[in-house]
């Protein structure tokens, strides 16, 4: 039986990916409001794709 990791790769944290300095100020941030969190994440990152906004959004939660 294989089981799926929910824990990140550590190419999920490399440069190319994410400004960890970035996303470590919006977690201090938003504390513990993870929808906050997640519209943050969305606005640095992902509002310039070329997608809908759920998927968006969806992205955003994907990366946090």
């Amino acid at each position: 039986m294989s089981r799926k990791s929910d824990l990140p790769f550590g190419s999920e944290f490399s440069p190319s990916q994410i400004d960890l300095a970035r996303a470590i100020t919006l977690a201090e941030t938003h504390g513990g409001d993870w929808r906050a969190f997640e519209a943050a994440v969305r606005a640095a990152w992902f509002d310039g794709h070329a997608t809908t906004d759920r998927n968006r959004r969806k992205l955003a939660n994907s990366s946090t």
